[in-house]
């Protein structure tokens, strides 16, 4: 990433160091920040910059410089108290700051929270959530005896699944995506176990593909029942079957997921995930 360094002394050989393992290259040096913008190079630029004395000029520069390219992303070294330096960081999101005197584990820390991806927020409804996590528990106790407990609701980064065997269903209408169940091979075997109230092995395939198709089959049509009454339309695909340790599922819609994890009494786990765009 291309990087101007704005200080009226010099900045070290250590100080470089850092900047070059943080993929700052190249790196140029002006002692005026009204000479940093003839050195930007195209759409990744960033800027160390040394505040002086005069914090309120400073910012004037700052907010000049802000205006020369988009995409800027600016590490201030200030003296501790800067007020301004606080109004700073309010109004723009890609300034950061350190305190002085500068040193190799400040300017680290300072490199680290500037080059920090942002997580998307998510972009799921939650009334898209909630009828999925109802029909879970109400279809868990009801064909399997089961009383799942929710233990967890997290934001995840795509869409990546749990456990051994995955159901999988795209759903249309007011939103677009995918709802997964996942859950490891024993949670599967305990649940098909409960649910036929016999004998199941590992090696009963097609029992328990049958039995998870099923009941996921039922859960997306308890789903459908409470969107109707909130007066959401979805269209849902039939269940599509994935095993496979470790496998993945490549949804291609570039949006967080929400992750809801339960526990069975004997804890054991199951994942329910929701990817869906608005439409």
């Amino acid at each position: 990433m291309n990087t101007i360094v704005i200080s009226k002394g010099p900045f070290s050989a250590e100080l470089t160091e850092v900047l070059h393992k943080n993929g700052c290259d190249p790196i140029k040096t002006v002692k005026n920040p009204a000479l940093a913008a003839a050195k930007f190079m195209g759409k990744q630029n960033i800027v160390v910059y040394e505040w002086s004395e005069d914090p309120q000029e400073e910012t004037r520069n700052l907010q000049e410089l802000m205006k020369q390219t988009t995409g800027l992303k600016v590490l201030l070294i200030v003296d501790e108290g800067i007020k301004e330096a606080i109004k700073v960081l309010v109004k723009y999101d890609e300034v950061k700051f350190v305190f002085k005197p500068l040193t190799r584990e400040r300017l680290q820390i300072g490199m680290r929270m500037l080059l920090a991806e942002k997580k998307r927020p998510p972009t799921i409804n939650i009334e898209y959530v909630n009828p999925f996590i109802e029909s879970t528990k109400a279809i868990m106790q009801q064909m399997a005896q089961t009383d799942i407990e929710k233990k967890e609701v997290r934001i995840d980064k795509g869409l990546t699944v749990y456990g051994d065997i995955s159901g999988v269903m795209a759903l249309s209408g007011n939103a677009n995506g995918f709802v997964v169940i996942s859950m490891g091979i024993d949670t599967a075997i305990e649940i098909v176990k409960r649910m036929t109230m016999g004998d199941v092995s590992e090696s009963d395939n097609e029992l328990i593909e049958g039995g998870i198709m099923e009941l996921i089959n039922v859960i997306s049509g308890q789903a459908q029942a409470l969107f109707n009454q909130n007066q959401h339309h979805f269209d849902f695909t039939t269940p599509t079957m994935v095993r496979g340790k470790g496998h993945t599922i490549n949804h291609g819609l570039h949006e967080n997921s929400i992750v809801v994890k339960f526990e069975t009494p004997d804890h054991k786990e199951l994942f329910l995930q929701v990817c869906l765009k608005t439409a």
